[in-house]
């Protein structure tokens, strides 16, 4: 058993510029995950095409980690936000 939290951000990426005078791409949406999994932990950012890949996958009910398959069941409303608070309480640190 294993737990995934997701946040969806925007990022854009600096095409130019330095210090004040810096322009950026339009920005693109982004999936920040934080995982646990056979008391293991890691995090990962899904980018581009690859986020509707995800969603898809989440959707038929499965992640893909390490090279595995692994089968996802969602948590309800009130189970995700205790689960959050508890195991998941700083908000991901990339980005």
């Amino acid at each position: 058993m294993g737990l995934l939290y997701v946040q969806l951000n925007a990022y854009a990426t600096q095409t130019s510029g330095h210090l004040w005078w810096r322009r950026f791409a339009a920005p693109e949406d982004a999936l920040d995950l934080e995982w646990i999994v056979d008391h293991q932990c890691g995090d990962s950012i899904v980018t581009g095409h690859a986020v509707v890949r995800e969603l898809r996958d989440w959707q038929a009910g499965r992640f893909r980690l390490l090279g595995e398959v692994l089968r996802l069941d969602w948590a309800s409303v009130d189970d995700s936000e205790a689960l959050r608070r508890t195991h998941f309480p700083a908000e991901p640190t990339h980005g």
